[in-house]
């Protein structure tokens, strides 16, 4: 799991962390969040995710979780 914070997010499309490994901001879809349980998300929530690297080499999150809920 990484760390980082939102950075930006539209319920619509969903969002961008900002990543705390100094990488670029990263993408998560609605969905993920939605499939996370998650009702509300907002700027600047610290959140712990996983990252899966398509065929492409692009990173995309497949999994997210508040910062303050991870075990």
């Amino acid at each position: 799991m990484h760390d980082g914070y939102m950075k930006w997010y539209d319920a619509r499309p969903g969002g961008y962390i900002a990543q705390e490994n100094g990488q670029p901001n990263i993408f998560v879809a609605r969905r993920v969040i939605e499939n996370a349980g998650l009702a509300r998300i907002r700027k600047g929530q610290r959140v712990s995710y996983e990252v899966a690297v398509n065929a492409q080499g692009q990173g995309a999150v497949v999994n997210i979780k508040l910062f303050d809920n991870r075990a």
